[in-house]
């Protein structure tokens, strides 16, 4: 009986555990197996990726259409923002970094004066229209003591279709 006892308890802690871990190691040299991508299966991908990202291009191109795609087209787009929303400009300086051979970024920075709420109308309607833009920094103080209105500085980039 006390034989017995000694070979299940052996048996149960060193030969299932190895069992299970031979079964594991199986399971996942099978999913790997699985993952084991083809060249042709490459080739295929870089295809779909080429026509996404074509058409994508032409969404961005067609969606700033209204705006020339260089740095006059930035500043017209948000000069239009301001006006819209009721800020006055005080200055406005474009910098132009490209990104890569198709897609362009124009830095930009704007000082101005103006209410809280105007500056949060801007920056609503430069973010959604129809340009690509990413604010990266607003900085805003008190203009004067006692006066409603803020200093604020915006640093952003807009993305743009290079060559158009």
């Amino acid at each position: 009986m006390g034989l017995g006892v000694v070979f299940l308890y052996v048996f149960m802690t060193e030969v299932t555990d190895r069992w299970r871990g031979v079964f594991q190691l199986y399971g996942e040299v099978t999913l790997k197996e699985e993952i084991v991508i083809t060249p042709e299966h490459l080739a295929e991908e870089k295809m779909n990726l080429l026509k996404k990202k074509r058409s994508l291009t032409s969404i961005m191109a067609n969606n700033g259409s209204m705006y020339e795609q260089s740095q006059t087209g930035v500043c017209e787009y948000l000069n239009a923002c301001a006006k819209e929303s009721g800020v006055r400009f005080e200055s406005l300086v474009p910098v132009e970094s490209s990104l890569s051979d198709i897609i362009k970024e124009i830095g930009f920075t704007i000082t101005s004066h103006a209410r809280y709420h105007h500056v949060g109308e801007l920056l609503n309607k430069i973010e959604i229209g129809p340009v690509l833009v990413r604010v990266k920094k607003v900085e805003m103080s008190a203009a004067l003591e006692g006066s409603p209105e803020l200093a604020v500085t915006i640093e952003g980039s807009a993305y743009m279709i290079a060559g158009r």
